[in-house]
C-alpha cells in the first residue's frame, strides 16, 4: 500500500458512500455508517442512494450530504458531477457500488467482492453468504478502521412525523389504551417474499379476538390494495394506514406499537431499529442473512428444504426471479405453507417476553432509587 494510501485511510477529508440498494438493504447499512462517522469525526460524509431510500436516512447524524438518485440515467449525471469533487475515500456498501467505484480512479476504495468486480476496491470483503447483510457491511469498515460499536440500525423520526401520525391515528379511532399491533403485508420489489392476505386477516381477527387489540396496516401506495383485501377479509375492524403516511410517519406508528408482524421488507427492518417486537415472516429469503436484527424478535418459516433459495452476496441475476421469474415448478409454498397459528403462537412467545422485560427494567430503576 502506497504512503498517499495510507494517509487516505488515517485522516479523509472527504468520503463517499455508494449505497445504491433496496430500502431494507439501506437500512442493514446504518450501523456501517455510524462507525465511519465516530472513527473519521471531522470528514465531510456523503451517501449516493436511490431516491426511494432516501428517507431512510433523512435525519441520520453521521451523514453530512445524502444525495438522491432517481434512476440509471441520473445516477451517470450524478456520479459524473461527483467524479470532480475532492474525495478521499469512496465506500461501496451495494452491488452496484462495485460497478460505481471504477468511476473514481485514483481514490482509496474499500467495499463488496461482488458481481466479480472486487478487484476494483483496493480492500475488498470476501463473499459470504453464511453472515447478515449488517455484519458484511461492518466488515467492509473495519477495513479501514472504522470499528462499530454495535450491530443497531438507526431509523430518526422528527416530532413532526410523530404528530402527524398520532394525529391520523386519532382521527381513524385508535385509542392506544388496548394492545396495538402493526402489520406489513407488503414487500414492493420481490412478490415472492409476501404471506398471502387470508393468513393476515386470520391473524387480525384473533389478535383481536384474543389480546383485545388494536390492528394497523402499514404500508406503501403500493401496499394499499393489499391492505384493503385484509381488510375485507378479517371479521374484526383494522385500520388502514397503508398508502396515507410517509415511511417516517409510518416508522412513528410502528415505533408506539406493542407489536410488528411482517414480511421481509424495510419496515421489519424499521421495527427493529425502534426496538419494537418484530415477528418476521420468511420463505425465499435467508433470515441468517436478512433477518431481524433485534433482541425481541422470532422468525416465522414454514420449514421447507427448498428454502431458503435466495442468499445475500448470490448473483444479482436472483432478484429476476423474486420480482418476476418463477421457476416453472415453484408455487411459493415456503410462503403460503406458513400457518396462521405459527404466526399467534410467535407473537403471544414474543409479548410475553417483552412484558418480562419491561418489567425487569422497572425492577432495576426501583432497586437504584432504593439504594439512592
Amino acid at each position: 500500500m502506497s504512503a498517499v494510501e495510507s494517509r487516505h485511510i488515517e485522516c479523509p477529508t472527504s468520503i463517499l458512500v455508494l449505497q445504491l440498494c433496496p430500502i431494507g438493504d439501506t437500512m442493514f447499512g446504518t450501523p456501517a455508517l455510524r462507525a465511519l462517522r465516530q472513527r473519521f469525526r471531522d470528514a465531510h460524509i456523503s451517501v449516493l442512494t436511490w431516491q426511494s431510500s432516501c428517507e431512510v436516512l433523512k435525519g441520520n447524524p453521521n451523514i453530512d450530504c445524502l444525495i438522491p438518485c432517481v434512476g440509471t440515467l441520473d445516477m451517470a449525471r450524478t456520479v459524473s458531477k461527483l467524479k470532480s469533487a475532492d474525495i478521499d475515500l469512496v465506500v461501496g456498501l451495494s452491488h452496484v457500488g462495485s460497478w460505481l467505484s471504477a468511476a473514481f480512479p485514483g481514490v482509496f476504495k474499500v467495499g463488496f467482492n461482488s458481481t466479480r468486480l472486487g478487484w476494483l476496491y483496493a480492500e475488498q470483503v470476501p463473499d459470504s453468504r453464511t453472515i447478515h447483510a449488517i455484519d458484511y457491511c461492518l466488515q467492509v469498515v473495519r477495513s479501514v478502521g472504522a470499528v462499530a460499536d454495535s450491530r443497531r440500525l438507526e431509523f430518526y423520526i422528527s416530532d413532526k412525523d410523530r404528530d402527524v401520525a398520532a394525529n391520523w391515528a386519532s382521527a381513524e379511532g385508535v385509542t392506544w389504551r388496548r394492545t396495538v399491533v402493526t402489520i406489513h403485508p407488503g414487500g414492493k420489489n420481490f412478490t415472492a417474499k409476501r404471506w398471502r392476505t387470508s393468513g393476515f386477516a386470520a391473524v387480525a381477527d384473533r389478535l383481536v379476538k384474543e389480546l383485545g387489540a388494536e390492528v394497523i396496516i402499514v404500508g406503501g401506495p403500493d401496499d394499499v390494495p393489499l391492505a384493503q383485501s385484509i381488510a375485507d377479509q378479517a371479521r374484526s375492524r383494522v385500520f388502514i394506514a397503508a398508502g396515507r403516511l410517509s415511511l417516517k410517519q409510518t416508522g412513528a406508528l410502528i415505533e408506539r406499537s406493542a407489536l410488528f408482524i411482517g414480511n421481509d421488507s424495510a419496515p421489519q427492518h424499521i421495527a427493529s431499529a425502534l426496538d419494537t417486537p418484530v415477528v418476521a415472516l420468511f420463505g425465499p429469503t435467508d433470515p441468517d442473512n436478512f433477518g431481524p436484527s433485534s433482541s425481541l424478535s422470532t422468525v416465522v418459516t414454514a420449514g421447507l428444504p427448498c428454502s431458503p433459495c435466495f442468499h445475500w452476496m448470490a448473483s444479482p441475476l436472483q432478484y429476476l426471479y423474486l420480482s418476476s421469474v418463477k421457476r416453472l415448478e415453484c408455487r411459493h409454498e415456503c410462503m403460503s405453507e406458513i400457518s396462521p397459528d405459527q404466526v399467534m403462537s410467535a407473537a403471544h412467545q414474543l409479548l410475553d417476553r417483552a412484558r418480562q422485560r419491561s418489567a425487569a427494567r422497572t425492577e432495576r430503576k426501583l432497586t437504584v432509587v432504593r439504594r439512592e
